[in-house]
């Protein structure tokens, strides 16, 4: 089924378990699907709802809606929606009646007036499935914040972040080489030598043999940072980096996966069990290892 790929604002989840792991409140929303699917089936439809796709188009259209200025105007969801799910109409009806759904259930003045205006001058029958649709959701279902749809945005901007201090540090430690080498220029070594008798020649010779090189302790570097991390000034980083990304399963692995391109983690080879337990020793992990294995093998 051709389909346009979603953009930075969003990345697709890959399974309903995916969904509901970083989004709970899916789940309600994902029996609805199943729900609708089994009424086309008894009507004798041959609609097949994708229910992945849709939850994920459905999650792209809101963060698109927070993320961006968009225009407002119902025909660019319409149009956002039917190239994302193959230029399908049907299934972009059965899309926009679970956007509806979930709107009704973000806080804020946005969403309402977005939900207000995707209900605008529709067939009878796409109200009648935005009502059967309420019928199968459950009516204490939980409701959205901003934050929940901005979650892959926050991502993006904590690795830009990151990429923003590894290039002032190095800025930082270019400009301190330049300052060395100009005063070195400027005043001669020789002069130093000049005015010293030989005992305090060998002795300032013996100090200058000896170059001093400031790295982090790695007693407190996860252990697995590697020594170009730790030569490059990148060590510090990529621990804070790790142990802010510790609090869920899909942070840190993407995480580790950066790092481990960059460099900087020496973790590929290793199980995920043991890297699990050194992680886990290390940061105290908030979540099991079924939810991190899970999310590395993706």
């Amino acid at each position: 089924m051709r389909r346009i790929p979603h953009d930075s604002v969003y990345t697709d989840r890959l399974s309903e378990r995916a969904l509901c792991y970083d989004f709970p409140a899916d789940k309600a929303f994902i029996d609805g699907l199943h729900a609708m699917q089994s009424y086309f089936v008894a009507r004798g439809s041959n609609i097949d709802i994708p229910v992945v796709r849709v939850m994920n188009t459905v999650h792209w259209l809101v963060a698109y809606l927070y993320a961006t200025s968009c225009s407002g105007e119902q025909l660019e969801y319409d149009a956002m929606t039917y190239n994302s799910v193959g230029r399908d109409k049907q299934l972009m009806y059965v899309s926009l009646i679970v956007l509806i759904a979930m709107l009704n259930r973000t806080e804020g003045a946005r969403a309402k007036a977005c939900r207000s205006m995707m209900l605008e001058n529709r067939p009878e029958d796409f109200y009648e499935g935005v009502s059967l649709y309420e019928q199968w959701l459950d009516g204490g279902l939980e409701h959205y914040t901003d934050e929940d749809f901005l979650i892959d945005i926050m991502d993006e901007v904590n690795l830009l972040k990151q990429e923003n201090q590894r290039l002032t540090y190095e800025n930082q430690q270019l400009k301190k080489h330049i300052s060395m080498t100009n005063n070195i220029n400027n005043f001669g070594v020789i002069n130093i030598y000049e005015t010293q008798n030989p005992q305090q020649q060998e002795k300032t010779q013996l100090v200058e043999d000896i170059t001093p090189v400031e790295t982090p302790s790695s007693a407190k570097l996860f252990c697995r940072i590697t020594q170009h991390a730790i030569e490059t000034g990148h060590a510090q980083e990529v621990e804070d980096a790790l142990r802010s990304a510790a609090v869920s399963a899909p942070k840190l692995v993407k995480a580790i996966k950066t790092n481990e391109a960059l460099g900087y983690l020496d973790t590929q080879n290793l199980t995920s069990q043991a890297l699990y337990d050194m992680l886990n020793e290390h940061f105290g992990l908030a979540f099991k290892y079924r939810q991190f294995v899970a999310e590395r093998s993706k």
